[in-house]
């Protein structure tokens, strides 16, 4: 049975949970290391797991889809970051991703238990 494709809304719902930090903090203009590590997991991730587009990306995290050159700064600062040892965003991006799998290991299986069902 195939999942429904992940949209960027589930990432951002993932990296709040996996962060702490909210979606009014990764939206805001503060750069605290915690809300700065919650952005590039998004974009990072949204690239991943997504068929989502940076203009789609920027336009979900940031409301304004002309800021997608934004995105690809914070992907690819997330990534060489990690490649440099933060270890902290990678903590982020590893657990939010967890939390994507299992959300579809989980989402599966409701589809599954319905289709017994009938």
């Amino acid at each position: 049975m195939i999942a429904r494709p992940l949209g960027i809304n589930d990432i951002i719902d993932a990296v709040v949970e996996a962060s702490g930090v909210s979606v009014g903090e990764m939206r805001g203009g503060r750069r605290t290391v915690e809300i700065v590590n919650a952005r590039r997991a998004v974009s990072i991730l949204g690239r991943r797991h997504t068929r989502c587009s940076y203009p789609e990306i920027a336009s979900a995290m940031l409301g304004n889809p002309q800021r997608h050159s934004s995105i690809i700064a914070q992907e690819r600062g997330g990534i060489g970051a990690m490649g440099c040892g933060d270890v902290d965003l990678a903590l982020v991006v590893a657990r939010a991703s967890e939390i994507v799998e299992r959300r579809r290991h989980r989402e599966v299986a409701e589809r599954r238990a319905k289709r017994r069902k009938f």
